[in-house]
Parts: C-alpha cells; structure tokens; sequence
C-alpha cells in the first residue's frame, strides 16, 4: 500500500474516473467549480478544442457520494505550496 491506503498499481483517485485521465480532468473541473463562492475556473489552454472540452466538462456536477468521498478523503490537503 502507498501513503493514500491504495495499491501500489492503482492511483489514489481511479475510483473517481476509472482510471480514465479525460474523466479525471472533467471530475477536477467539476470539483474546482462545486463551491457556492466560485464563479470563475481558470483554465489554460492554447487549442480551441481543448477550451470547449474544459467548458463542457463544466457541465452537470459530482454525484453527493463523489463529492463526499472526495471531501472526505481529501478535505485536510490544502498546502500553501
């Protein structure tokens, strides 16, 4: 087991995407934008394509058990480096 209790095979956040890094990143999208305080998700880019994926990632919101898990599990993490 790693410092996160997974698998050493497995990453800490595949229960989140699969293990699919596309859905990761619309996951993370999702998670940066969920407080009521955000209205803004800066995201950087220099293909057209890219941008629309990241704005349609934005779409829609975690399920109350992702966000709850994630809370949860990763809640405490906030570093100021």
């Amino acid at each position: 087991m790693d410092e996160w209790g997974q698998e050493s095979s497995r990453n800490a956040l595949d229960w989140l995407s699969n293990g699919d890094p596309a859905t990761l990143i619309k996951k993370g999208y999702k998670f940066a934008a969920e407080p009521a305080a955000v209205s803004t998700v800066i995201s950087g880019t220099s293909n057209i394509e890219h941008l629309e994926a990241n704005v349609a990632a934005l779409d829609g919101s975690l399920t109350q058990d992702e966000l709850f898990r994630l809370k949860s599990e990763f809640g405490d993490s906030a570093s100021p480096d």
